[in-house]
């Protein structure tokens, strides 16, 4: 390493280190993490931990910050130069500094069943626009639950959490999903993209739990549709969005629709929704 990258591998352990011991016995909210010494849950989850749960399912502080801290250290210190200055499309097949630093992706308590990811708890292959800069062959997933971005690091099986905001949009399993934080009418940031032309159609997967037994919960999907026009969003149920939003084409979108259902085509509510919406872009 030249002087310049000791230098910043220095500092920046150095700063690592001190935000850890700063964090104390104190609660990270945005990426639901909990520490010994009192009861909490996840955000939003409602999924509490007990003392005792809590002390055995997850190991003491100060070692959890060390061990952060000298995984931190390692990797300033194996970071290429190469990389820290690359420019453009990146090809993330090792370690890349802009995109795998961030906190690590805290487990689920063991009595939750299921996984919180999209489809599976597997890392795919993928492209993630992040701050700006497209990374390719980023191993990520969607955690839906949480709604959080994970990408796993390479040649490993630790997992860090994406910071939010700088998060674009990325690929998973041949879809494309959009941050569209902000967007009125969405409570979410990230949506899977359906169509994209003078309107947007969105699809929001949801993670939510229910109790299967005694001490154990287990996830399940829910999905809901939206429709965002100037800016916009309102959910889609059926024809009343299409006609709400463009109320001039309502008896053209009612036509459009009898025409459909007279089709050879066995259309589910995703495809129809799909179709109405080129329909009344283009019409």
């Amino acid at each position: 390493l030249s002087g310049s990258q000791k230098a910043f591998c220095v500092v920046s352990a150095r700063c690592e280190k001190r935000q850890l011991l700063q964090a104390g016995n104190h609660i990270s909210e945005h990426h639901g993490r909990y520490l010994p010494g009192g009861k909490g849950c996840y955000p939003g989850s409602g999924i509490i931990f007990s003392d005792k749960t809590q002390n055995a399912s997850y190991p003491t502080q100060r070692g959890e910050d060390m061990k952060r801290f000298f995984l931190f250290v390692a990797f300033v210190v194996l970071v290429p130069a190469s990389l820290l200055a690359q420019d453009g499309n990146v090809d993330v097949s090792k370690w890349d500094a802009a995109i795998f630093r961030g906190p690590v992706v805290e487990a689920y308590p063991h009595y939750v069943r299921g996984t919180a990811y999209l489809n599976s708890s597997e890392f795919q292959k993928e492209m993630v626009v992040y701050n700006r800069k497209l990374y390719y062959n980023v191993k990520l997933n969607l955690d839906v639950f949480r709604d959080i971005v994970c990408v796993m690091v390479p040649e490993s099986t630790i997992e860090m959490v994406l910071d939010s905001p700088l998060v674009e949009s990325f690929t998973l399993n041949g879809k494309e999903f959009v941050n569209v934080s902000g967007t009125e009418g969405l409570e979410r940031s990230f949506y899977e993209k359906l169509y994209d032309g003078g309107n947007m159609l969105l699809k929001e997967t949801v993670k939510k739990y229910h109790r299967v037994d005694k001490g154990n919960v287990e996830f399940y999907s829910t999905v809901k549709y939206f429709l965002v026009k100037d800016g916009r969003a309102m959910r889609v149920k059926g024809m009343k969005a299409f006609k709400k939003l463009y109320p001039e084409k309502k008896k053209a979108l009612r036509k459009y629709r009898i025409e459909l259902s007279h089709t050879d085509q066995d259309l589910n509510n995703e495809m129809l929704y799909i179709a109405l919406a080129k329909f009344a872009d283009n019409s």
